[in-house]
């Protein structure tokens, strides 16, 4: 089905001369560039007035758009409107995504468009970039210079965890050392510190038992070295009320993580006594654990969000049967 052209009242020779002035146009033109040496329409001395000429080549131009031979958009100074026989907004976003390749800021966009198309007025090629923004179509990446964002063709790279960015390097070094020290003096393995650590970091309290067997009591302690050991290691007491939680929990489905299970405790029992209840229940034949087969794969960090036995990683819990 094609689409029928309106007959129009246009003054002979006004109609082709708008057309091939478009054709002609190496940048987009105003209506007031298009209408400059337009033929005159004649004045008849008996018959009506002559018609606007302005006006007419405004009709013939908004003619031209609704039948997709021309585009129209408002990229003029002051926003004036201009007609061309090519898109010049898809030009220009083209011409983005080709510069985006590599990160850069708005106003260097703005600079380097400027050329693609000429006479586009700088708000209206910063409309479109804002625009491709909004669209996720460009994406913002780190600044380079404060207050000045860059922006680029793919997402830019996620930032490295929080103990690995530059701004914390010097604090972690400084800690890695005192570690290594500590580690040293005591004779316990990096996994004790970690597990350590976890339990204090959740439960807020001193650690009454060691971490490790081969570790005496109170060599690690944050609060005081000095501090001598007891004599003997007191044995977990059951805590009826976390066995509750822990029972209740994988009646309600037939395998659960552990690291899942621990965030879903109270604060009171993510720590130490989570890992106690879990082996205990284990050892009554209460509850089945599954090990990982590669727990090399874990980190310190994951490793204490699980459940750890000797060097055994237990990672899912369910319900013996």
């Amino acid at each position: 089905m094609t689409v029928s052209e309106p007959a129009t009242t246009t003054a002979p020779g006004i109609e082709e001369a708008v057309r091939k002035k478009l054709q002609d146009a190496p940048n987009p033109l105003k209506l007031g560039e298009i209408v400059k040496g337009l033929p005159k329409p004649k004045k008849s001395k008996k018959g009506p007035p002559a018609p606007d000429l302005t006006e007419e080549a405004r009709k013939l131009l908004e003619e031209e758009v609704r039948l997709g031979r021309a585009f129209c958009h408002s990229s003029g100074k002051n926003g004036e409107e201009r007609y061309w026989p090519r898109d010049e907004k898809h030009l220009l976003r083209e011409k983005a995504l080709e510069l985006a390749s590599t990160p850069q800021a708005i106003a260097a966009f703005k600079k380097q468009l400027a050329n693609v198309v000429k006479g586009a007025d700088a708000a209206f090629v910063e409309g479109i970039i804002r625009e491709m923004i909004a669209d996720d179509v460009l994406f913002q990446h780190p600044e380079k210079k404060k207050g000045t964002p860059l922006f680029g063709v793919s997402p830019p790279p996620p930032p490295p965890p929080p103990l690995e960015q530059a701004k914390h390097q010097k604090s972690v070094n400084k800690l890695l050392g005192e570690c290594k020290k500590l580690l040293a003096a005591v004779g316990a393995s990096v996994e004790d510190l970690c597990r350590f650590l976890q339990v204090r970091l959740n439960e807020g309290e001193a650690v009454s038992t060691p971490v490790a067997s081969h570790v005496p009591v109170g060599a690690v302690s944050l609060d005081d070295p000095d501090e001598p050991a007891p004599s003997a290691i007191t044995p977990p007491v059951p805590n009826e009320d976390l066995d509750a939680l822990i029972l209740k929990a994988v009646s309600m489905a037939p395998i659960l993580s552990l690291a899942d299970l621990r965030k879903e405790m109270p604060r009171e029992y993510q720590g130490r006594a989570f890992d106690d209840a879990i082996l205990r229940l284990a050892d009554e034949q209460r509850v089945i654990l599954s090990q990982d087969s590669s727990p090399a794969r874990f980190s310190e960090t994951e490793r204490a969000e699980y459940v750890q036995d000797g060097s055994v990683v237990l990672t899912t819990i369910a319900k013996w049967s």
